[in-house]
């Protein structure tokens, strides 16, 4: 029996449509291997790699256990993809309901029996078509046995094993017909079944607008795939299809040779059905372009996809270059030359010359006759600089037509004026170090390296209680406000990156950020400001000059505040008071009242920023909550309560040794001492009672 029932995964399909797309992918192939994992009490775990129809991998996974110990059905516990459809919902998504597919194709319910009874294994793997038994072992035959010819089968294998006995040798002639016809059926079977080696003619069109292709598919001769639309149609379908008298194959990956399936199942998925689904009836209509059917738009977001499937295949290349390249997964060496002359004043700076393509996310290079995919990491040290100097830019997109000019440059030479050098040695000159073979003569930009400049900050507290700050950075004799809004175009002599990092630091410590030219942080914002005087200004010491006022010199974090209180019995009722030491009791409810916004530190009146949380402010508001006290109460010092809280007031004290200190009369300490040896005291249960009690009550 399957492993899930069709109705199951139907049911556990986030969407109506979520079980359809997952019935594609497993039939296109999105899965090559599943693996299955057993762990503690019968618990199953089976993960596999999903191929999307977008030519991305995803981590499905299906975890599960067994009904009952015949493994007669099992429970899905639960599902889980690394696939941004997947967060948020508990069913499966497409990449799920693929692996739980695939998984019926290749497993039973008796494969999940025999693991769990298997005190060796712990984990086994399935391999799509690896559980396809074999009749005879060999491949030739057992394709012979599914076209329903055994006898002929039979009679081969007899020729083959009598050899030795003459008379029982067919005529050499009669033999190699019938083998002949034999081999022209299996020829046939071989390419409608999909037992194939076919493979595929790229052709690429660098247009202004962006990249076309053309496809042809064969053996040894090609055909040209004339409509995209239903070359994919028939992928995803499995249909056979003739295109020629001598090319007729079922349409599934393994009819192509292993090195052209990653391009065929890009074009029957990510290329096919991103644009189907979106426009659905006019899917010809919008992805096709006026040349015809066959022609297919790469669009900036594929090319990653797309030139990877391309890894070292040779393609033809139209439009502005005609000529065959390979095309290879690499970044490239380029050599740069760099030539000043201190008496003209400037430096020439010579690429090679390439044309670049300009990707989303990514970036190829042509460079005689090979096609560089580069990384990510190039990419985006590498990338503007590659657009400047190219020969050709392929824009990425319309919008940027104007900005990459596709009008072949004189030549590829840049000019860097002298004012410049030290700008260019801090910015583009590190790049080609690193990626380039940078050869330079004529000059040593060491000599042109930036000064970081004195940085002076200046910290204060406005006439409103606000904490501000105001910075500059000294270049010798030239002065840069770090609160001027905009930076200027000018940036010869100064480290913008420096300039940037302290104002960085400034906007993360000061939370209104540049009022004006200053940096304000506003007087109720105390927990920022104890992590300013903490954590920032030690940060601002190792950067930066730095200078208070004597009012911000106040301002310090305090980690605690005495407090201190009484318990005193007077007559039949219980007196409770406090006190802090240095603090009005006015301030110390504005203190409780902050600690109940959950605050952790608060701007006393003298400039202190006291510590809340984990102090003897806890201690205290605990106090006022368990006593009930209103405002008008507390701000007393004082209040009465029932005798009978004494032995509760006492356990707290007890339990809050290191807290607050209270004070106790006689008769308070009277009253608990009492109370101590009335409950160490042991009592004789009278016999009368006692006759009644049962072993349990005594």
């Amino acid at each position: 029996m399957v492993v899930f029932p069709k109705g199951g995964i139907k049911a556990q399909s986030t969407l109506l449509s979520t079980y359809s797309k997952g019935e594609a992918l497993s039939k296109n192939g999105a899965i090559e291997k599943i693996d299955l994992e057993k762990g503690k009490g019968g618990h199953l775990e089976l993960t596999g790699e999903v191929l999307d129809e977008k030519g991305t991998t995803y981590d499905a996974s299906i975890s599960f256990e067994p009904l009952d110990d015949k493994v007669s059905a099992v429970k899905i516990i639960d599902c889980g993809c690394s696939c941004p459809s997947k967060k948020g919902h508990k069913g499966f998504c497409k990449h799920i309901t693929a692996l739980a597919l695939v998984t019926n194709k290749l497993m039973k319910l008796d494969d999940i029996r025999e693991l769990l009874e298997s005190s060796e294994e712990t984990r086994v793997s399935f391999e799509a078509g690896a559980n396809d038994e074999s009749k005879t072992g060999n491949s030739f035959l057992d394709s012979l046995f599914d076209m329903g010819l055994e006898d002929s089968v039979s009679l081969g294998a007899d020729v083959f094993s009598n050899k030795a006995d003459a008379d029982n040798i067919t005529s050499a002639k009669l033999f190699k017909l019938m083998n002949n016809e034999l081999m022209d059926e299996y020829s046939k079977y071989e390419s409608v079944n999909g037992v194939s080696n076919l493979g595929m003619e790229v052709t690429l069109n660098l247009a202004v607008t962006g990249i076309f292709a053309e496809f042809r598919v064969g053996d040894r001769y090609k055909y040209v795939i004339k409509n995209m639309a239903e070359f994919c149609e028939a992928m995803n379908t499995g249909e056979v299809v003739n295109y020629g008298k001598n090319l007729e194959f079922k349409h599934e990956l393994a009819s192509f040779a292993p090195e052209f399936r990653p391009l065929v199942k890009f074009l029957s998925t990510s290329i096919y059905l991103e644009e189907k689904y979106k426009n659905n009836d006019n899917f010809s209509k919008y992805y096709y372009r006026a040349s015809g059917d066959k022609t297919v738009e790469i669009k900036p977001h594929n090319y990653r996809a797309f030139f990877n499937t391309l890894d070292k295949i040779e393609i033809e290349l139209m439009g502005l270059e005609n000529k065959r390249v390979k095309i290879i997964k690499e970044d490239p060496q380029i050599s740069v030359k760099i030539d000043a002359d201190d008496k003209l004043g400037y430096a020439n700076i010579e690429f090679p010359e390439y044309i670049y393509l300009d990707g989303l996310d990514m970036g190829i290079m042509l460079i005689d006759s090979t096609m560089y995919v580069l990384s990510k990491s190039y990419v985006d040290a590498m990338g503007e600089i590659l657009k400047v100097f190219a020969e050709y830019v392929i824009p990425s997109s319309e919008d940027k037509f104007d900005k990459y000019s596709i009008k072949k440059k004189e030549n590829n030479k840049m000019k860097v004026s002298s004012g410049d050098f030290s700008t260019f040695a801090e910015t583009i000159l590190p790049k080609l170090e690193k990626h380039t073979n940078l050869m330079i003569t004529g000059i040593n930009f060491d000599d042109y390296a930036k000064q970081d400049g004195v940085c002076e900050l200046r910290f204060d507290v406005d006439s409103t209680g606000n904490i501000i700050c105001s910075g500059v950075i000294k270049y010798g004799d030239k002065v840069v406000d770090l609160g001027e809004g905009a930076v200027d175009n000018d940036l010869s002599g100064r480290n913008a990156k420096a300039e940037a990092r302290i104002k960085h630091m400034l906007n993360e410590y000061f939370l209104s950020g540049r009022s004006g030219k200053l940096w304000v942080l506003p007087k109720n914002e105390d927990d920022a400001l104890a992590r300013l005087i903490d954590e920032g200004i030690p940060k601002f010491e190792e950067i930066a000059d730095t200078f208070a006022s004597e009012a911000f010199k106040k301002l310090k974090v305090v980690v605690n505040k005495p407090i201190s209180g009484g318990l005193a019995i007077k007559g039949n009722l219980l007196t409770v008071s406090w006190d802090v030491e240095g603090m009005s009791r006015e301030e110390l409810y504005e203190v409780l009242d902050a600690y109940r916004q959950k605050k952790k530190y608060f701007r006393l009146k003298n400039g202190e920023v006291l510590r809340i949380a984990g102090t003897d402010i806890e201690e205290l508001a605990q106090l006022e909550d368990e006593l009930g006290l209103s405002k008008k109460e507390f701000l007393s010092g004082e209040t009465e309560v029932q005798l009978f809280r004494a032995l509760h007031l006492n356990a707290l004290m007890m339990e809050n040794k290191e807290g607050i200190k209270f004070r106790t009369n006689k008769e308070f300490d009277n009253l608990i001492k009492n109370f101590e040896n009335l409950k160490n005291k042991k009592h004789k249960v009278p016999k009368l009672v006692n006759a009644t009690l049962r072993e349990y009550q005594k």
